[in-house]
């Protein structure tokens, strides 16, 4: 809904979870850092999993985050670091605690993933083959293809509580009454 969005409106969007934790001056970081070849920029991801982004032209990092469940008190202070923010090509991200889309980059995303669908995704570097299930981890297969880009360190991190989280603890099928 929110990518037909952006395309009906032809004007940049910006999609929030619900429980994110921002930076303070998110905004302003955020305008430095876009340039006119982006289109799709996450702000930040989930700590519980991997990230893996170009480090340089010719190197890329992978990364695992320690504490995966910090404190809230400790996303706040992540995503309003003094360290200078970078925009770096994205290869594999989880979550979606924040994100930038151009009207172009939801057009075409909306014509390349027609549905959610259940498919498998290799991570690579002794990483298991998982399957996408959901938004967030069927955007992997995609990332590369289409340019997008993360902000390091990031601008928003949702509070991602493993206990509360609607993803973790809700139905097992979207309109089913299972808990």
């Amino acid at each position: 809904l929110c990518w037909r969005l952006c395309c009906n409106s032809r004007s940049p969007l910006l999609v929030l979870e619900d429980d994110v934790v921002l930076a303070d001056s998110w905004q302003l970081q955020l305008e430095k850092l876009l340039h006119p070849k982006a289109g799709m920029v996450l702000l930040g991801w989930n700590l519980d999993s991997m990230m893996r982004a170009e480090f340089s032209q010719q190197q890329e990092m992978i990364s695992l985050f320690e504490p995966a469940y910090p404190s809230e008190e400790i996303l706040h202070a992540i995503v309003n670091s003094d360290e200078t923010r970078q925009s770096k090509r994205l290869q594999y991200a989880f979550g979606l605690p924040g994100y930038w889309l151009q009207p172009d980059m939801a057009k075409k995303l909306l014509n390349t993933i027609k549905y959610l669908e259940t498919l498998p995704l290799r991570l690579g570097r002794g990483f298991p083959e998982i399957s996408t299930h959901g938004i967030d981890s069927l955007l992997n297969i995609h990332y590369k293809q289409i340019g997008a880009e993360i902000v390091m360190p990031p601008l928003a991190i949702a509070l991602n509580d493993q206990f509360t989280s609607l993803t973790r603890n809700g139905p097992k099928q979207f309109g089913s009454n299972d808990s």
